[in-house]
């Protein structure tokens, strides 16, 4: 329950987490981009007796600001080229297909030079490669990250030798 502010975990998982500006409210996502596994216990919640919610609209923006954060680590936290190389790509192919075609209009005698479409292949054509060496530098960093600190972008729970495989069969 992503509402309920009483979670147990252990200490490892916790000092793990990373948890900082209103990522709390989002334990369980971060649990399971550590791997860990959960289960769900009903607790007893008793209505607010004082006070008012601090519920408002500032707050929602920001819960939806950190699930677009949460989203991003789940999906491309270990492979951020995969986003960032994938709209950098379609953006540099837009913008040159635009290019090409004005290309195209202007050794057919077209004029070019007044249309809106030149900017905005150009646009198009440097946001592309923008994404593209943004997504090289996060890859760059990501693994700066890993090998900096001797980790490995997986977790590994359990080692099984080939005795202990035998006993359990």
């Amino acid at each position: 329950d992503y509402g309920c502010t009483l979670k147990i975990f252990r200490a490892d998982l916790a000092k793990s987490l990373g948890i900082y500006g209103e990522l709390h409210r989002f334990i369980p996502v971060l649990a399971d981009l550590e791997g860990a596994r959960m289960d769900e216990t009903p607790v007893m919640h008793h209505a607010r007796q004082h006070g008012q919610s601090k519920y408002g609209i500032n707050r929602t923006i920001r819960v939806l600001s950190d699930l677009l954060l949460i989203l991003y680590l789940k999906r491309f936290r270990h492979k951020p080229m995969h986003l960032f190389g994938g709209w950098g790509v379609l953006s540099l192919s837009v913008g040159a297909l635009i290019l090409l075609w004005l290309l195209l209009q202007k050794i057919t005698g077209h004029e070019i030079g007044g249309r809106p479409l030149l900017t905005l292949g150009f646009i198009l054509l440097m946001a592309g490669l923008q994404l593209v060496a943004l997504g090289i530098l996060s890859e760059m960093m990501v693994r700066t990250y890993y090998e900096s600190q001797d980790k490995k972008p997986y977790k590994v729970r359990n080692i099984y030798t080939n005795r202990q495989m035998e006993t359990q069969s």
